[in-house]
């Protein structure tokens, strides 16, 4: 069976997780015994969580282009029914009536971009919740199913942004929320990723499983949940 534009996606996605995971493997061995190795697993761990997680940003956004390409129908119905508002609300009805929109027939990877991603800054989400939204939105109902998330998968998600986010510019609002994120996996599927959260870094080096760190934990946890969307 042929690969879909989905698959792709989620092949190279997967990969991109299993390279970054043995090169984080690579270098944590070759840090071992160093005098500073404390210091430097640290910062490879936390280095290599935020890699994985602004893969998965972008990971998103082509996945939800995937999806539009194998059946566009939706997400040209709710563009030209956006446009048509936009021009309404701006210019009147009177406007409206004098005005023709016309839409590409077949939609290539760099249109769908460029009418959904407006500004290029890919199709971002802040929760799991918003990346449902979106995916209805955009998508078909048969595929936008697929980002109709459990419980567990939803919070690890939340987590993800969360961790994300305080890894990006740590600060005060991000660290509080990231706290409540770990809290918040302790009766999930995802229970080995919580811990009392005192320094993210050793929290993330620590072993949670033989030979597997936490932070390798969130990669895998990552790469599972791509195939299944």
């Amino acid at each position: 069976m042929p690969q879909t534009l989905r698959d792709r996606v989620v092949d190279k996605f997967t990969v991109q997780v299993q390279v970054s995971r043995q090169h984080y493997k690579e270098l944590m061995m070759a840090v071992s015994n160093k005098k500073t190795q404390a210091s430097l697993e640290t910062e490879l761990s936390e280095q290599f969580v935020l890699s994985i997680a602004v893969h998965w940003e972008s990971f998103l956004s082509d996945l939800i282009l995937a999806y539009v390409l194998m059946d566009p129908d939706k997400s040209m119905k709710n563009l030209r029914s956006s446009v048509v508002k936009s021009l309404e609300d701006k210019f009147g009805a009177s406007v409206l009536k004098c005005t023709r929109t016309v839409f590409p027939k077949k939609l290539t990877k760099l249109r769908a971009q460029a009418l959904l991603d407006t500004e290029g800054w890919n199709i971002t989400a802040r929760s799991a919740e918003d990346i449902s939204s979106k995916a209805s939105k955009y998508i078909s109902g048969q595929y936008a199913r697929k980002f109709t998330l459990g419980s567990d998968d939803s919070a690890f998600i939340d987590f993800v942004i969360a961790m994300r986010n305080y890894l990006s510019h740590r600060s005060v609002g991000a660290r509080r929320i990231l706290a409540m994120r770990v809290s918040a996996l302790a009766s999930t599927s995802h229970a080995l990723l919580n811990a009392t959260l005192r320094q993210v870094g050793p929290y993330l080096k620590a072993m949670v499983l033989p030979g597997v760190t936490r932070a390798e934990a969130i990669a895998d946890g990552l790469s599972a949940l791509a195939t299944k969307l």
